[in-house]
């Protein structure tokens, strides 16, 4: 007769076997790894998205979008914004695709 204990023996013989059983433990550090990563993700400050105003940190408006007087050719354009916060405007620098520069 075989019992329980022969089973195990013999499963263990298996790689796969082995995978499998440690795969509990391993999904389980796997979950406290990512639940960390999430968490430090949400405490970090945003990114900055290149419409922050540089006096009051408010996010400003786009007023107008125009070509850039040298780089049109590459796609590059000038937007001109303005701070509803604070009133002051600024024009910067856009590539479509990259953001402000």
């Amino acid at each position: 007769m075989i019992s329980v204990g022969d089973i195990l023996k013999i499963l263990d013989q298996i790689p796969i076997w082995k995978a499998l059983r440690e795969m509990p433990k391993r999904v389980a550090e796997l979950e406290a790894r990512v639940q960390k990563l999430e968490a430090e993700k949400a405490a970090a400050p945003p990114k900055p998205t290149g419409r922050e105003c540089p006096m009051c940190g408010a996010e400003m408006k786009v007023l107008a979008e125009t070509g850039h007087p040298q780089f049109s050719f590459a796609g590059v354009k000038v937007h001109t914004m303005k701070c509803d916060v604070c009133e002051h405007t600024a024009s910067r620098d856009f590539t479509p695709g990259k953001g402000y520069r």
